[in-house]
């Protein structure tokens, strides 16, 4: 099986805040030779059916279980970090 998903990460314009907006992998027939191919004979393992975006303050970290397997087994955990580049102070070079 195969699991993913897109992520959207957009500053929340005057604060230190990162909104992040998950959605289904983008998987479409066609990609150019370039891009990332997958057997379609395999399933897509689908996202949490909540999938309201997630604010965080720039320099924080966000974890979620993208394949619970059951009762005692151990689940596929992502964490991910974000930090505004656009928030960094000016060099004084």
């Amino acid at each position: 099986m195969v699991f993913g998903y897109d992520l959207l990460v957009e500053p929340v314009q005057g604060t230190d805040e990162i909104r992040c907006t998950f959605s289904a992998l983008t998987d479409p027939d066609e990609l150019p030779e370039s891009a990332w191919h997958r057997n379609k004979g395999i399933p897509v393992v689908a996202l949490p059916p909540d999938l309201t975006p997630v604010v965080i303050k720039s320099g924080d970290a966000i974890s979620f279980t993208m394949l619970p397997l059951g009762h005692g087994k151990v689940a596929v955990v992502h964490y991910i970090r974000f930090t505004r580049s656009d928030l960094a102070p000016a060099s004084t070079e």
